[in-house]
């Protein structure tokens, strides 16, 4: 049975606040998981272009199409996060289930920054 929501009932207004603050920790966050993960990237592909290659100027063209196919492809995957977390922000700001949605998008993050640091690459 359904019951009214009274007047008294303030929880809507904890679960917005929670869910705003993670996605601003979403969106802070993916731009630095994105640039560790450009370092995971480079760390690995100079190592591959250096044996492949050497110190021409071909290698160092490759490096540089590598971090920028690198860049517009996690580019690309951070803003469709980013979208996907404020469009579910927007339709369930009030709601408690939107903080599994920011959660794990934040969990991501948090193991892309820590393989980087397990690299030793930040």
């Amino acid at each position: 049975m359904k019951t009214k929501r009274d007047s008294g009932d303030w929880w809507w207004l904890v679960y917005a606040a929670v869910n705003f603050g993670l996605l601003a920790a979403v969106i802070g966050l993916g731009f630095v998981a994105l640039l560790a993960s450009l370092e995971i990237a480079l760390s690995i592909g100079a190592r591959a272009i250096w044996q492949a290659m050497g110190e021409t100027v071909r290698a160092r063209y490759a490096f540089a199409t590598l971090r920028n196919l690198w860049l517009i492809a996690g580019g690309l995957v951070l803003l469709v996060a980013i979208i996907y977390c404020v469009n579910s922000y927007f339709k369930r700001w009030r709601e408690r289930r939107l903080l599994r949605v920011n959660l794990v998008a934040l969990a991501a993050e948090l193991l892309i920054l820590l393989a980087a640091s397990l690299l030793g690459v930040i």
